[in-house]
């Protein structure tokens, strides 16, 4: 058995430039699924960091309308608990919280640092927060000396502060639009703080004064039962696998008197996950594909290996080696490549970590409001996952070949063209992929059916590339029967390397489908969001004030009057409906502005008797126009009926627009304003300068193009991620078809010596291996073209549907189609040029000798 392992191993040191390449392929799938998990895992830590830092123990809190609450109403509750009330009879302790996103700093010019402002009652919170100090401690000082605050110790240090040094330190910040002092009289350690954002905790007083909040409270937290978490099998579970998001089987969410109503914080902060959900699994999506393309290298090598060696082992089964050792060996060499690629793998994807980490940490901030991903989280889940799919999946890709070799009998081996077992069971699993597609693709499966639909596509047409390339040169040698002998010996040359290079072929096809479809879906995406935005931002200018309102100021509205012929109102603030995160938008028209408020209607019409509701909202909550939605509002609920659902692309929370006429009353929230029709005699910076002035300070007044070219680089930073994990996954398909060809140019270095000797020109083997790459090229890429737009289709009509409730406008831009067509072409002579260059570069005496040798 050693010996037989030997000469595997010195088989695979012969064929050490082979070998080399698919332990290439293995280290980049690697790499990039470890990458891809490590950003994801950073992101999701620092949003469940984020979540202990504000809800420390709790686990459920008392919201109401627009996510506030009278403060009134919290001596009135606390009664109620501590009289036994049966709602809150599992009820452990209650605190009241003020909670903001703030920046503060040095001095008012350097107010950058992004931190949580946590408002909170020393005395009640004691024990709801471990790392927050009690009235004993600095919390005391928050309580008696106004305008004072504690920071996390980390973010401290970042902002350069030594309390023991200097005592109490001046800060600013950065709150309802303005630039106030703080005293910071104390820290506090965060254990986590390294991962999220830092956290400034004052008195509720404090915080209600600065946010300009006086007589309101954001939630009142609750802590039920056992306020140990006992899902940590579902969290492991999210861990391994990305995008998913564990949810209890019913929505915690129990009424009480005036508006208010109990919430599950962990529901909360599933709610939080799953808006990054869908963006998270796309990109583990991503990074399994790199992972497939590269195991067409270790299917190809092992494969033709087998083949070549098919005599030997004829001659190990004649003299007592049995069927069983022979396949064991072949999944050792597997395992060979998989264990040097997955310790390759895991170094690089380290390193390929920090680039991505970048890129999502911007995208989840942009477009989902997430918290700043700092810094990796210390998780050894992606790095276990990435090396037992790398290896399992390695073994996998090798066991047509290990079966091939155990087929192997003493008096019969095969040929090049005898068939195997994996070309005999071709028909089965094409069915059984189609059926799985087909199965996937059923709305119950989700947006991760969508996925697997595509997956199993690929993986089909992957089993037929062979017989597709076969068929088509087969047809090509019909039409050119009586082309020159040049030509003729080309075809020939092609369908009888198929054996090393169809593999290579198929790789090639999945990566270029999947740029391609992944190419038309962004493409569509661009369109679609450029159209929506052009209509969204059809206002001359765009006002936004600081803090929070509930009605425009008196100035500003004159300033309008006499600068415009029109403007929309809107005062915006968040909430909850049925569990979802909502943004509800109070919409007041005033003189000539646009019926439809430049809203891309999909179904029904925006009216002042009803509700408009955002496409992604509307598909979550089944609504349309002529459902009825209950609304949160200061008093209670109102009941009020869904008159159109517009287009909305944005990736937050859900949007509602609810017009004035009906009746709803104005809660505190952000105050935006749309201006149409700006005077004649002025331009549009100078009325923006004219209303800057008549603006509250921290106003800012925007041109609709400048917020155009803002829009259009986020979007653009969106798929920035996306296009580097299609590049990696393209070039390991040319790898693949590199190094096809180069053990193709090897083995045929002894007919080359053949046909030198004869006579022939040295251009001709080169041309052949050049030719033959064009061939494999052009073959792939009119089976790659249908593909993608398939994998296109299923990307835009299922997969951006369910996962994000986008519906686009299709674009099939012709140089999509021609890009594809060049990448391959440049693909196939990239790959062709070495091993051309060196058997055109070779000596007919050296090839005569190999041929002597081969013989």
């Amino acid at each position: 058995m050693k010996l037989l392992l030997r000469a595997h191993m010195r088989y695979l040191w012969q064929d050490r430039w082979q070998t080399l390449l698919a332990v290439f392929g293995v280290s980049v799938g690697v790499a990039v699924v470890l990458a891809v998990d490590l950003a994801n895992a950073a992101s999701r830590e620092a949003m469940q960091v984020a979540q202990r830092q504000l809800d420390g123990v709790a686990t459920h809190a008392i919201v109401g309308a627009g996510e506030r609450i009278d403060e009134l109403a919290y001596p009135r509750l606390r009664l109620r608990w501590r009289q036994g009330a049966p709602v809150f009879a599992d009820v452990r302790a209650m605190a009241p919280v003020v909670t903001a996103e703030t920046r503060i700093g040095l001095t008012p010019d350097s107010m950058t640092r992004p931190v949580q402002l946590l408002g909170i009652d020393p005395t009640a919170d004691a024990g709801m927060r471990a790392s927050v100090p009690g009235p004993g401690g600095g919390g005391g000082r928050l309580m008696s000396e106004p305008g004072t605050a504690l920071l996390d110790a980390a973010t401290a240090r970042r902002l350069g502060v030594d309390l023991d040094a200097d005592g109490d330190v001046q800060l600013w910040i950065q709150a309802a639009g303005r630039a106030r002092p703080l005293r910071l009289v104390g820290t506090f350690s965060l254990g986590d703080a390294a991962l999220g954002q830092g956290l400034l905790v004052t008195d509720i007083a404090t915080a209600q004064e600065w946010l300009e909040r006086v007589g309101w409270l954001s939630r009142i937290d609750l802590i039920r039962g056992d306020p140990v978490s006992q899902h940590a099998f579902g969290r492991m579970l999210e861990r391994v696998f990305p995008g998913l998001v564990l949810r209890s089987p019913r929505r915690e969410t129990e009424e009480l008197e005036d508006g208010l109503r109990i919430q599950s914080l962990a529901e909360r902060a599933a709610d939080t996950r799953a808006l990054a959900a869908s963006f998270q699994l796309n990109l583990a999506a991503l990074g399994l594909l790199a992972l497939v393309v590269g195991l067409f290298l270790v299917h190809g090598t092992l494969g033709h290996a087998v083949l070549r060696r098919q005599r030997a082992f004829a001659r190990l089964r004649a003299i007592g080696v049995r069927a069983g050792e022979l396949r064991r060996m072949v999944l050792a060499e597997a395992a060979v490549i998989g264990v040097a690629g997955v310790l390759l793998g895991l170094l690089f994807g380290r390193w390929l970590a920090s680039g991505l980490l970048a890129l999502t940490a911007g995208t989840l901030e942009n477009l989902y409001g997430q918290v700043t991903v700092a810094a990796f989280a210390p998780d050894p889940v992606p790095v276990i996952k990435a090396a037992g799919v790398g290896l399992f999946a390695t073994v996998l890709a090798a066991l047509p070949a290990s079966a091939r070799a155990a087929a192997v009998t003493p008096g019969l081996f095969a040929t090049a063209g005898a068939p195997s077992a994996s070309h005999r069971l071709r028909p089965l699993l094409l069915t059984g992929l189609l059926l799985l597609a087909g199965v996937a693709l059923l709305p119950a499966a989700g947006y991760l059916g969508g996925l697997v639909a595509i997956a199993a596509l690929l993986m089909a047409t992957a089993l037929l590339t062979p017989v597709w390339i076969t068929a088509v040169l087969s047809g090509m040698t019909r039409l050119l029967g009586a082309a020159p002998l040049r030509f003729r010996l080309l075809l020939r040359e092609a369908v009888r390397g198929l054996t090393r290079s169809g593999v290579a072929g198929a790789a090639l096809v999945v990566a270029m489908a999947t740029a391609l479809g992944m190419g038309l879906m962004v493409d569509s995406f661009r369109s679609s969001v450029d159209r929506w935005l052009e209509a969204r931002l059809a206002a001359p200018l765009h006002v936004q004030l600081s803090g929070e309102w509930t009605q425009l100021p008196g100035d500003l509205e004159a300033a309008l009057t006499d600068t415009a012929a029109g403007h929309v109102v809107r005062v915006s603030w968040s909430d909850r409906i049925a569990g979802e995160p909502v943004r509800v938008s109070h919409i007041r028209r005033q003189g000539n502005v646009p019926a439809d408020l430049g809203l891309a209607l999909l179904a029904g019409r925006f009216a002042d008797d009803g509700l408009a509701v955002s496409e992604p909202l509307a598909r979550r909550l089944g609504l349309m126009p002529g459902s009825m939605l209950r609304l949160p509002v200061a008093d209670g609920v109102r009941e009020l009926t869904v008159t159109g659902v517009f287009r909305e692309y944005g990736a937050g929370p859900g949007l509602i627009l609810v017009p004035e006429a009906t009746g709803v009353p104005v809660l505190s929230g952000q105050l935006a304003v749309e201006v149409h029709g700006l005077r004649a005699d002025a331009d549009a910076d100078q009325i923006a300068a004219e209303l800057v002035l008549a603006a509250p300070d921290g106003t800012r007044v925007r041109r609709n193009d400048e917020l155009l070219a803002i829009a259009r680089g986020v979007f653009e930073r969106t798929f920035e991620v996306t296009g580097v994990l299609k590049s990696i996954a393209g070039a390991v398909a040319a790898f693949g078809l590199f190094a096809a060809l180069t053990a193709l140019g090897l083995e045929r270095r002894a007919q080359y010596g053949i046909l030198r000797t004869l006579g022939v020109d040295r251009a001709l083997p080169a041309w052949l291996n050049l030719g033959e790459a064009s061939l494999l090229a052009i073959s792939a890429v009119l089976l790659a073209l249908p593909l993608g737009v398939l994998v296109a289709i299923i990307l835009i009509e299922v997969v951006n549907v369910r996962a994000f409730g986008w519906s686009l406008d299709w674009s099939f831009p012709p140089w999509l189609f021609l890009q594809a067509l060049g990448i391959g072409l440049l693909a196939g002579w990239a790959a062709a040029l070495a091993p051309a260059l060196a058997v055109w570069r070779a000596d007919p005496a050296v090839l005569l000798a190999e041929a002597r040798v081969h013989a």
